[in-house]
């Protein structure tokens, strides 16, 4: 008698060796989701495939008969037909089955992010160059005490000495 433990470590290695994702289902049993059905842990050093056709959208019965066949010609064993949904049960130790299942119910793969060592000697190792400036701002130049324009009387030319036609803020 397989304990829930036994079952968690295997399936959690199944998942492991072939990069799978792994989840719960609404019964709370751990599963490999597909886009086709899911793989889950049968017992008895077993392991189950469902094929079944989602409910909204069209139906793919030839497809999953189609996956069917493969399957059983692969050795998997029967263990419910339906119309549109089968449960069959493979070696999870054969490498050939296990590759096939994953492939069967569309598994959705574990992703992984790979990093190179030089591409993290890039976030460590800082620039060479200068930082850069907007042109024609020098962040060196002398500033006056008081902020630039502090206290300077502002200018307003008055109606006759501005140019013909153009408005004042034009014309200053």
């Amino acid at each position: 008698m397989n304990t829930s433990s036994q079952q968690t470590m295997r399936i959690h290695e199944f998942c492991k060796l072939y990069r799978l994702k792994l989840t719960r289902d609404e019964c709370g049993e751990e599963i490999i989701p597909g886009e086709l059905g899911h793989v889950f842990d049968h017992g008895d050093g077993r392991f189950g495939m469902v094929l079944e056709d989602t409910p909204s959208g069209p139906s793919r019965a030839r497809l999953l008969l189609s996956r069917k066949k493969a399957a059983l010609r692969a050795g998997f064993l029967p263990k419910q037909n339906g119309e549109c949904e089968s449960v069959l049960l493979f070696d999870p130790q054969n490498q050939k089955q296990a590759e096939l299942a994953a492939k069967l119910v569309m598994a959705k793969k574990e992703r992984t992010v790979r990093v190179s060592p030089a591409s993290l000697l890039n976030l460590v190792r800082p620039s060479t160059q200068p930082p850069s400036q907007p042109p024609g701002i020098d962040i060196l130049a002398e500033v006056k005490p008081g902020g630039l324009g502090a206290n300077q009387p502002v200018e307003i030319p008055d109606e006759g000495s501005r140019a013909e036609g153009l408005p004042k803020a034009v014309a200053a």
